[in-house]
């Protein structure tokens, strides 16, 4: 990445890149799209070693677009800002990280954690999207479980190739890997609206879900969408990533059975052939949106207009997943 010696000042930031092998993945994934995904197997988890180039990263960016650091870290997916640094979702983990980004302790870890990806504050604690068995955890400021959402008991138990998916609720699940493909819902981000409501993304529904907290009850808020990812409420803001589109949305509530999408930003849209995965999408207080752009590895600050203000580019073989804003 080309340093900024002048450029907009806007606000740093820290980015988790899952691994540094992007160009193979896509490699792989376009071929499935033209030959058909064959069905994977259920395998056992394995931690990186150090030297493999797959290894991810915590990546520090300053207010000017310049990395000012990159620190080694196996498979970083959610990342959530705290008071004494900065919360990593791994693969059946939660790690606390320090501002300098140096790792400190495992903050949780639940049998049902599995392929974790978002982390969403709320009050005291923290709600958890664990994809990999298509659960949603809220966990307490200590790290203890206060709420659960199987999606299996709520009418999501196929997966994408038609199967039946049991998993037991009462198992530990955290050594095993479920490809994506093997879930039913892919659930990637999950929030609390209230005391009462969580509302979700899910991946293969291509819908953003409400979920009634005392029943499980779920229903559709908004459906047409391609990949979700990125559900957030933030400066009085709903917004969330409609992925393959490339389009961030920004929503209103739109009475308890729906929301309304008031405004639809194209990333790249100046561009002649605009990103095709949007993997994060955040609104900030000054009417500047930040994307991040999964497709060609970068970070887009823009406005509703789509107009770039920044594009900070990376190494074509990183493969993004979130920013955390300072």
């Amino acid at each position: 990445m080309t340093a900024r010696l002048n450029g907009p000042e806007l606000p740093s930031y820290v980015l988790t890149v899952i691994t540094r092998d992007l160009q193979d993945r896509r490699a792989r994934w376009n071929a499935e799209r033209v030959h058909g995904r064959p069905r994977p197997k259920i395998s056992a988890w394995r931690p990186m070693s150090s030297g493999d180039r797959a290894m991810g990263l915590l990546v520090s960016v300053d207010r000017f677009g310049n990395v000012s650091q990159t620190v080694p870290c196996d498979s970083p997916q959610g990342i959530l800002a705290v008071t004494d640094g900065y919360l990593i979702a791994r693969h059946h983990v939660i790690e606390l990280w320090s501002r300098d980004l140096t790792y400190k302790h495992d903050f949780t870890s639940h049998p049902w954690f599995n392929d974790v990806h978002s982390l969403r504050a709320w009050k005291d604690g923290i709600v958890v999207a664990s994809s990999g068995t298509d659960s949603i955890i809220e966990v307490t400021s200590d790290g203890e479980p206060r709420w659960l959402w199987w999606g299996a008991e709520h009418g999501f138990d196929t997966d994408t190739f038609g199967s039946g998916r049991t998993l037991s609720k009462s198992g530990d699940h955290r050594e095993i890997v479920y490809d994506t493909w093997l879930q039913a819902t892919h659930v990637n981000s999950a929030l609390a609206l209230g005391p009462a409501t969580v509302l979700a993304t899910l991946f293969h529904q291509g819908c953003l879900v409400c979920i009634d907290r005392g029943t499980g009850h779920t229903w559709p808020l908004l459906e047409g969408l391609a990949r979700p990812h990125a559900v957030r409420w933030q400066s009085g803001m709903l917004t969330l990533a409609d992925t393959v589109n490339g389009t961030g949305l920004v929503c209103r509530i739109a009475g308890a059975q729906g929301v309304a999408a008031d405004c639809r930003v194209e990333v790249d849209r100046h561009i002649a052939v605009r990103t095709r995965w949007l993997q994060d999408w955040h609104a900030l207080a000054d009417g500047v949106f930040v994307a991040v752009d999964g497709e060609r590895p970068a970070v887009v600050f823009l406005t509703a207009d789509g107009t770039v203000i920044r594009r900070d580019e990376f190494d074509p073989e990183w493969y993004l997943y979130e920013v955390a804003l300072d």
